[in-house]
């Protein structure tokens, strides 16, 4: 095994290990940074690798379906001039791109509920703009996550 592939594999296994046991004070913080770390690799890699299961219909995948609430998933791949939208595949990695940008250029709107006087995230929006031109004016991803969705989510793309 490569030193790199060792390394990613102890990233996932820390990282895991965080995940089902963190209980600071920030869990929420700590989630949203965990699963951006397990969608980065697995993303990255999608890009070397050639594994078909990268490439199924997120249709096709009935427990993902459970873990996700999708608004819109339309994946913009480029618009021509003329007008036309030519899109990606609606498979598992181009979701993953698509949540990845979302995360990472903090397209986030957390979602709250009050308890005890307090606003405690529930759940976050995550969002996805195509830029055009440098424009961020088409939507191509929406999707929402409870608190424990999330959760699952990122141990599901481990």
């Amino acid at each position: 095994m490569s030193e790199d592939a060792k390394f990613d594999r102890d990233v996932v296994n820390k990282t895991t290990k965080i995940l089902k046991r963190y209980r600071g004070k920030y869990p929420f913080t700590q989630l949203i940074n965990c699963t951006l770390g397990l969608i980065i690799l697995p993303f990255e890699k999608t890009n070397r690798s050639n594994h078909d299961y990268w490439d199924v219909d997120i249709n096709c995948i009935p427990q993902l379906l459970d873990l996700v609430n999708i608004i819109r998933f339309e994946p913009i791949k480029k618009i021509r001039r003329t007008g036309g939208i030519e899109y990606y595949p609606k498979d598992l990695k181009n979701l993953l791109r698509k949540i990845r940008h979302g995360l990472a250029h903090q397209r986030i709107v957390p979602k709250f509920r009050q308890t005890d006087g307090k606003n405690i995230i529930e759940g976050i929006n995550i969002k996805n703009y195509f830029e055009e031109q440098g424009k961020m004016n088409h939507l191509d991803l929406e999707i929402e996550f409870s608190r424990k969705q999330l959760k699952d989510f990122a141990l599901f793309i481990v």
